[in-house]
């Protein structure tokens, strides 16, 4: 025989949710609680983040949580914050120590590039990957049109700006240390353009 929901409330509804909600974390509980687990604590990630992010407060909390005991050990105790990601992360991740990595493992360098408006996806944020390209002010080719030039690819936007009164904003980049050379040269020869790369926030995370 079928549960008749019909002419409940809304608030009725909602308490029978939350009654749900509880019974299938107790069966949760119970089940581990019966497979060699421990609590521990851990920090718990709200966003995905792809390699190469410094994680900061606003990304993290630090929960207790039951894990089996073999998982335990690998969990990150020390305080994320500040510390770069090794490999994409995805939300709702509890952080490994094998996730974190410095910059010289990693072989990334921070650099800021000040962009005129109109230039930057209007999507830009924080964890977005994105191609850089530069149109150089003075190099024409053969057929007198100037050519954009691709300088670096995929690279990991660390932050940006608010738009100045100009328009232009501040983007600081998370860029391959062989292609640092070449994006500091180019920016300084013409304007910059960064083009969104769809779909590469936090790929390939965990």
């Amino acid at each position: 025989m079928g549960i008749r929901l019909q002419g409940l409330g809304v608030r009725s509804t909602r308490w029978l949710a939350v009654a749900c909600a509880v019974a299938s974390v107790s069966a949760v509980w119970v089940h581990t609680t019966k497979n060699n687990t421990s609590q521990t604590s851990a920090w718990l990630l709200h966003t995905g983040l792809p390699a190469g992010m410094v994680v900061t407060s606003s990304d993290v909390s630090h929960v207790h949580v039951n894990v089996p005991d073999a998982a335990n050990a690998g969990l990150l105790q020390a305080h994320p914050v500040g510390m770069r990601l090794a490999v994409a992360v995805g939300a709702g991740a509890l952080l490994r120590r094998t996730d974190i990595a410095s910059h010289i493992a990693l072989g990334v360098r921070d650099v800021s590039v000040t962009i005129e408006g109109g230039h930057v996806p209007l999507s830009l944020k924080r964890g977005a990957s994105v191609d850089v390209w530069v149109t150089p002010n003075s190099v024409l080719s053969s057929d007198g049109i100037t050519k954009s030039v691709q300088v670096a690819t995929s690279v990991v936007v660390k932050s940006a700006s608010q738009p100045g009164p100009t328009g232009s904003v501040t983007v600081e980049l998370q860029v391959p240390e062989r292609r640092v050379s070449a994006l500091v040269a180019a920016s300084h020869a013409g304007a910059v353009d960064l083009v969104a790369v769809p779909g590469m926030d936090s790929a390939g995370a965990r």
